[in-house]
């Protein structure tokens, strides 16, 4: 979900938001291919993190990824 909401009647400012949801249930961790399990990190996710780092991590400090996520960003754009 995307929302805009212009701050200024010429719109040079404006304030967004975006929130994602998802989830996967009725399966264990282990029977969900990595690429298809939740790693944030990224400018659809979380901006400010590298490239699928957040995420539950194993015993050597890789990402596991996981079964559900929740996203929210909040923005002031210029134009």
């Amino acid at each position: 979900m995307n929302h805009y909401l212009p701050l200024t009647p010429s719109r040079f400012l404006t304030f967004a938001f975006r929130a994602q949801i998802g989830s996967i249930a009725g399966t264990s961790l282990r029977s969900i291919p990595f690429n298809k399990r939740f790693l944030g990190g990224s400018d659809e996710t979380l901006r400010g993190y590298s490239y699928k780092t957040v995420s539950p991590l194993d015993k050597d400090g890789d990402p596991t990824g996981g079964r559900s996520a929740l996203y929210g960003n909040f923005e002031l754009r210029f134009r």
